[in-house]
């Protein structure tokens, strides 16, 4: 390193002319001692040279002193480290590799001095701290690559240090036991396009996450009304995720068990079904249906379309043969008949002690089915429009006994959960995903 000085003399000298000394350090350490020869008219310009090793550390300062004063120069001594390829999450008795990149942001070279260590020294077998120099010039980088043997018992978190002389960084690691972990974290039935006239499609899917600490291989199965339907082999990272889905047809309205399985995991739903051919107009897929008490109303109500029905035909056939003013009876007979099918699906209600809070989150209006049953009987059934972010409240939950709530809307798949006796209130959210059903 070359240091350019100038000196001069400032006041008058009798003989014209004298001798300083000038000392020249470099980091507080002398490194050359050197007499000028001043006069009282002219700049007297000298270089100091200190020669230095690659591998000495970087210069920080350089010093001159005379006895009428010192004068000292600073460099920018700078690195920069970041930790990366970390394996995080890491398990137990594996090895935790990271790598580490310091860079020299300053502006003069050097060696730098590199500390890697494990701050949790119990948490591995190897050696906590590595240590590795680099000579880098302003602007250079070096990546050091480092691992450590992680202990039977390393805690649930260790953390990383990276140090140099002027800048220290940190990262913590996540510690997992060391095995796969297949979690299902949601299981789901869709109403799915096609299928013949007669049945409807369904999809069934579930996602998996490895919330273990090392990859896996395992084997997820979809079960759908008592039977597996689908099983697919599922390799996965740590906290990688993977859907798998199948198609299945039903026939019948009733209410099917879904799930889905792994070695670690197992997740039970139930969904309820209206096939296509029921002749709900609505187009409400939901297995709630009107129970034994309502069959003399039913009854009542078919029997009146059939009526009706069947003078309308009468009608169109042969208008000639119906006698005078039959045709106007029959006409007003078909709202009746109407509002009495109406009431077979509408009516039934109980004066419940609870309240059931149903909240249209669907972004339109919705025709909306709520059905409480207990005992295996049906206690309330109620069809009806409700607004986008429209509320309504139901007084209609029994008391002292289990009890189910289900909920259907014209194209989302319907749902039922059970509740007992203490629940007093009950929330019905209607999503575009799906209907959640839960106490409040």
């Amino acid at each position: 390193m070359e240091v350019d000085v100038a000196f001069d003399y400032d006041g008058d000298l009798p003989d014209g002319e004298t001798q300083v000394g000038a000392n020249f350090s470099v980091d507080e350490v002398l490194s050359e001692q050197r007499n000028i020869t001043l006069d009282d008219t002219s700049t007297i310009n000298e270089t100091f040279t200190h020669n230095r090793e690659a591998t000495d550390p970087p210069i920080r300062n350089a010093t001159i002193k005379t006895p009428g004063g010192n004068e000292t120069i600073s460099f920018n001594h700078t690195t920069d480290l970041t930790f990366s390829n970390v394996t995080d999450p890491a398990a137990r008795n594996e090895t935790l590799s990271a790598t580490v990149t310091l860079e020299n942001t300053g502006e003069v070279p050097g060696q730098e001095t590199l500390k890697i260590s494990a701050l949790n020294p119990s948490a591995v077998y190897s050696d906590s701290t590595v240590e590795s120099t680099a000579v880098l010039n302003p602007g250079e980088s070096v990546s050091r690559d480092v691992t450590f043997e992680l202990s039977d018992n390393a805690p649930p978190q260790v953390e990383l240090e990276a140090t140099t002389g002027t800048t220290t960084e940190t990262t913590t690691v996540e510690v997992r036991d060391n095995e796969p972990e297949f979690e299902i974290t949601d299981t789901s039935v869709t109403e799915a396009d096609g299928g013949d006239e007669n049945a409807t499609l369904l999809t069934v899917g579930a996602t998996v996450e490895n919330t273990g600490g090392v990859a896996g291989t395992q084997d997820v199965a979809l079960s759908f009304d008592g039977e597996t339907v689908h099983t697919e082999t599922v390799s996965l990272e740590p906290d990688d995720e993977q859907t798998i889905s199948t198609d299945v047809e039903v026939t019948e309205e009733q209410t099917y068990a879904y799930g889905s399985t792994t070695e670690d995991d197992s997740v039970s739903e139930t969904t309820d079904v209206v096939s296509p051919d029921t002749g709900d107009s609505s187009g409400i897929l939901s297995a709630i249906s009107l129970d034994t008490l309502l069959m003399p109303l039913l009854a009542l109500s078919v029997l009146g379309a059939l009526v009706v029905g069947g003078a309308v035909i009468k009608q169109r056939a042969d208008p000639a043969d119906l006698p005078d003013g039959l045709q106007g009876r029959m006409a007003a007979l078909q709202p009746a008949a109407q509002r009495l099918q109406n009431a077979a699906r509408n009516l039934v209600s109980s004066d419940g002690t609870g309240t059931v809070v149903v909240q249209n989150n669907l972004p339109r209006e919705a025709l909306v089915r709520i059905r409480v049953r207990s005992d295996d009987e049906i206690q309330f059934l109620e069809d009806f429009e409700l607004a986008a972010e429209e509320r309504r409240s139901l007084e209609c939950l029994p008391s002292g006994s289990e009890f189910e709530v289900g909920s259907g809307v014209d194209d989302i798949a319907a749902h039922e959960e059970r509740f007992g006796g203490d629940t007093s209130e009950v929330g019905v959210i209607l999503r575009p995903e799906g209907i959640t059903i839960k106490a409040l």
